[in-house]
């Protein structure tokens, strides 16, 4: 390396700790030998960081991964972005390893390319991908029936600090994802792809916040804030979705407006489960949404300490979808129950814990354990069975509901004559009689 060039990454080091809080080099990359690993610097005008190689992220990319040692998962590049606009779609190559750090959300702004269907970071098979510290911003200006801010397939990464904003069509008719994380993989296959999604924001994005979608894939998503998307818009919104064989863990969210402009043909949810493998939901907080948490075709799967205030619908919905929107595409489901339990439903305009079917072959929900929630001032029932058989609804405490606190419209021969078992909840009305103590 000639003097010229170590002068500039020694001054390009100390820009680092100014802009980028210091040395970042990935938890991974301590295993990894010096000489495969690439620091390289973007600065779109040459004014932040005038020592900058490159003035696109996407050449960044591309020259950092030139060398054979940085392919197929043997080395790492880190692509350090300066405060600035970069309207590009980048792509990081298949087998790559990748560590975006931008100089904080706001500063360093990646918007994909107007027009197109984005994203503003993509990624196929890459080994690894990180994401720190910048905002994609979609601008309003993608086009096209699906848009995305940031797609990972087949891609295991960690994304932090990120603020996601504006994925959309100016008329709200695309559907836009703002972070999506999918796989290919059979359930049969061995192997597990890792994400984890944390401290980041999300904004204005018309169809789901952050989606994680796909068997064999495990992703945490934590301690986001996510505002469903503004008028005018077409799609029913959901805040974080997690999808047809995917798991997860869901923890300590804010979600907020996660509504439809039509709610009676399609509504949001705060947060949306569709035959996920099993997932944990705990500690989240869904406000002002169609609906606050949805179980739509789940098993094995844990809902609890949540809150849900303020929905048009239920707080907590509880629902089999059989064929009535064709094939969703889910794996066979896992085995065992699922469990609502200690979550607080508060001011629904609906029920504050509902169990239904639209399946047209009437399949109901079935095994699910309904515990220690608590459920107060909902327009319409406290808990309501519409449809079920074989759940437990027990230890509740409901009150003031602007119909009855409890309900449960099957048949059978459990509890007060019907297919569910009801055991201690704390109500004063019920019907039939006999669902509360």
């Amino acid at each position: 390396m000639n003097a010229r060039r170590i002068t500039q990454q020694a001054a390009l080091g100390a820009l680092s700790m100014a802009l980028f809080g210091g040395a970042l080099s990935p938890p991974e990359a301590s295993a990894v030998e010096p000489s495969k690993r690439v620091r390289v610097w973007v600065d779109d005008d040459g004014k932040d960081c005038p020592d900058a190689e490159y003035n696109t992220v996407q050449g960044a990319v591309d020259d950092s991964l030139a060398s054979q040692s940085l392919r197929n998962g043997l080395g790492w590049a880190t692509v350090f972005i300066c405060p600035g606009t970069y309207v590009e779609n980048v792509v990081v190559p298949e087998g790559a390893r990748v560590r975006f750090v931008g100089a904080g959300a706001g500063k360093t702004i990646l918007s994909p390319v107007p027009g197109t269907e984005g994203p503003a970071i993509g990624a196929e098979s890459a080994e690894f991908v990180s994401i720190y510290r910048l905002t994609v911003d979609g601008q309003s200006a993608l086009s096209g029936p699906t848009v995305w801010g940031i797609r990972l397939q087949d891609s295991p990464a960690r994304i932090r600090k990120v603020d996601v904003r504006n994925i959309r069509d100016e008329p709200g008719a695309s559907q836009g994802y703002g972070i999506s994380v999918e796989s290919s993989a059979t359930p049969s296959e061995s192997s597990w792809s890792y994400v984890k999604i944390s401290d980041s924001w999300f904004e204005n994005i018309t169809r789901v916040g952050i989606r994680v979608d796909g068997a064999r894939l495990y992703a945490k998503v934590v301690h986001n804030q996510l505002v469903g998307p503004s008028a005018p818009k077409v799609w029913a919104p959901n805040g974080i979705q997690i999808s047809r064989g995917a798991k997860a863990s869901v923890f300590g969210n804010a979600i907020t407006m996660a509504t439809s402009p039509s709610p009676a043909s399609g509504a949001g949810s705060g947060v949306i489960l569709l035959c996920p493998g099993r997932t944990t939901v705990t500690y989240n907080e869904v406000t002002d949404s169609d609906f606050g948490v949805t179980l739509a075709e789940t098993t094995g799967a844990w809902v609890t300490a949540n809150t849900s205030a303020g929905s048009l619908f239920d707080a907590f919905s509880i629902q089999t979808l059989g064929t009535l929107f064709g094939d969703l595409g889910c794996p066979d489901a896992d085995d065992g129950g699922s469990y609502v339990v200690a979550n607080h439903a508060v001011q629904s305009g609906g029920n504050g814990i509902g169990l239904v079917s639209f399946d047209p072959e009437q399949v109901v929900p079935t095994n699910f354990h309904v515990i220690y929630n608590k459920v107060r001032d909902s327009t319409g029932t406290g808990i309501r069975v519409f449809h079920g058989a074989d759940n437990r609804v027990l230890f509740n405490r409901i009150q003031d509901s602007g119909v009855v606190d409890a309900a449960d419209d099957t048949t059978g021969d459990q509890t007060a004559g019907t297919a569910n078992r009801w055991l201690a909840n704390q109500c004063s009305s019920s019907e039939p009689a006999g669902l509360c103590i």
